[in-house]
């Protein structure tokens, strides 16, 4: 996950990871859970494993209004981690 998703930028550690999402930091959840939305393969499986379902709804909450997520690759994973395939119109059989 740190390969994939920091490319080499950080010298964040997986420990240095663990270590920052138990200590609850508001602002490290969120530059944690961007950069996996951004750059991970299977982002879903990564937020899922990494953040707490409150979690993930809060951290949706607060991205919401963000203009990346009107793309296609975005509007997936929400609709993937909130079960709302509404969210993906052009991505449900047609009856």
């Amino acid at each position: 996950m740190i390969a994939e998703c920091f490319w080499g930028d950080y010298t964040l550690t997986a420990n240095d990871l663990l270590d920052g999402l138990e200590n609850g930091d508001a602002a490290f959840h969120r530059f944690i859970f961007s950069k996996i939305v951004d750059h991970a393969r299977f982002p879903s499986a990564l937020i899922r494993a990494l953040f707490t379902p409150q979690e993930v709804r809060r951290l949706l909450e607060a991205t919401a209004r963000q203009p990346r997520w009107s793309d296609l690759r975005h509007r997936l994973i929400r609709a993937n981690l909130t079960g709302e395939p509404d969210l993906v119109p052009e991505r449900q059989w047609r009856t």
